[in-house]
């Protein structure tokens, strides 16, 4: 499900934090996979950057993230 524009969702990944785009749940993992990877494909700007138990997490490639300090 893309991730409406009036809530802000950020995932910790490579030090930063980074806005989720969208975020697909399924506890079939290959479900999990097609339904990111069809908007994916719809959407060439994005990607996974997380994922976590049953959910993936997308953000936008060109998000430079927010540096995190320990």
């Amino acid at each position: 499900m893309k991730i409406p524009d009036s809530q802000t969702l950020y995932v910790r990944s490579m030090g930063k934090a980074l806005k989720v785009t969208a975020m697909f749940y399924s506890t079939d993992y290959d479900d999990r996979a097609r339904q990111a990877n069809d908007y994916m494909e719809k959407n060439p700007g994005e990607g996974v950057v997380s994922e976590f138990s049953d959910t993936v997490f997308i953000a936008s490639v060109y998000d430079k993230g927010v540096k995190i300090e320990k």
